[in-house]
């Protein structure tokens, strides 16, 4: 099958595209030097059985942040994009037989995703719970069925991390086990929470080990870290590595191990870094404790948690960075972002 390409003029706005021959490839112009441009595509001449554009790009543009390309595929379709000026063209609109654009980015989508659960969505079926429930099961939305399990009844705030943003209520007492596989050197962790002052030196938001018993050897920690201040970031095997943050404010906090060393970071901004090597062996997971059962005190979170990501890889960057970005807008945290963050005027 052969091709012709039209690459898109810069000064142009509405193109008409005359798909009756054979494919065309329609090549946009740089995201960077557009910023905030419109295009609309429509195909004037087409027909519904013979009627095909593919829209590319070029160099690292993407569009909606993926590799893929939109076919106009019945007569007098059209398609509209928008540059958000950073590295990407956004669908507006499409009007066509045959495809829809890709919807909103899901952390699904990025491979490698172990452990997922949203307080938006504690049951996982998209029905809603009524402020005060007692919850007794967080389900895990990842799709590998690991669900969380209450200690005691938590109770269920639907503006728990502010107004319009739930969460699950910890007040030292109460936490969720669950079972998880993770093994290899490599791991990347999101969480959304808030802490109070009450929390203990070593209060845990997350609790990743080798069993639900011990938390001393090949494992990996996402927890506040209380030493001279407020902080929070790994603790694996006798290495910390910390970030600090603000009692009671609802906050996103990125760790990732890449096998070598970890790292940690709020809100999307710079990471923190320390030397961190070896394996896991992780079996057991625990929200708002740790995982040693004669040390529960110890670790108990006082605060709110919104939302758990675990993947078994260190993602890359943009992976980090789209993630970061749906968890900002989601959580009204896009404000929080640096302002040379991808998504930091629109979300992924």
């Amino acid at each position: 099958m052969s091709f012709s390409t039209t690459t898109v003029a810069s000064s142009a706005t509405v193109l008409a595209v005359d798909t009756r021959s054979i494919p065309k490839v329609v090549f946009l112009p740089t995201v960077s030097t557009n910023a905030g441009r419109v295009l609309v595509f429509k195909d004037y001449y087409g027909t519904a059985s013979n009627s095909t554009i593919t829209l590319s790009t070029t160099g690292t543009d993407l569009i909606d942040d993926f590799n893929w390309t939109a076919r106009l595929t019945s007569s007098f379709a059209t398609m509209s994009l928008l540059s958000d000026g950073v590295r990407s063209w956004r669908p507006l609109g499409l009007y066509t037989g045959a495809l829809t654009p890709p919807g909103p980015f899901l952390p699904t989508q990025i491979t490698g995703l172990q452990l997922w659960l949203d307080a938006t969505d504690v049951n996982g079926n998209g029905t809603s719970v009524a402020n005060g429930a007692s919850i007794s099961t967080w389900t895990d939305k990842s799709g590998n069925g690991r669900n969380g399990t209450a200690n005691t009844s938590i109770t269920y705030a639907t503006s728990g991390l502010g107004t319009g943003y739930p969460a699950l209520t910890f007040t030292g007492s109460q936490w969720v086990n669950g079972s998880v596989s993770i093994s290899g050197t490599t791991m990347t962790v999101f969480n959304v929470f808030s802490m109070n002052s009450s929390s203990p030196f070593a209060a845990r938001v997350l609790a990743l080990a080798r069993t639900e018993t011990n938390d001393f050897d090949n494992v990996a920690y996402v927890g506040i870290l209380r030493q001279s201040s407020t902080n929070i970031g790994p603790y694996r095997n006798g290495t910390y590595t910390q970030a600090t943050t603000p009692y009671a404010t609802r906050l996103m906090n990125t760790t990732y191990f890449d096998g070598t060393n970890q790292y940690t970071a709020t809100n999307g901004g710079t990471s923190s870094s320390s030397a961190s090597s070896g394996s896991f062996a992780v079996t057991a997971y625990r929200v708002a404790n740790n995982t040693n059962s004669g040390d529960t005190a110890a670790g108990a979170l006082n605060g709110f948690v919104g939302e758990v990501l675990v993947y078994n890889s260190s993602l890359i960057t943009a992976q980090r960075q789209q993630v970061e970005g749906y968890l900002a807008w989601k959580w009204g945290l896009q404000g929080d972002l640096p302002a040379n963050h991808p998504y930091k005027n629109a979300p992924p």
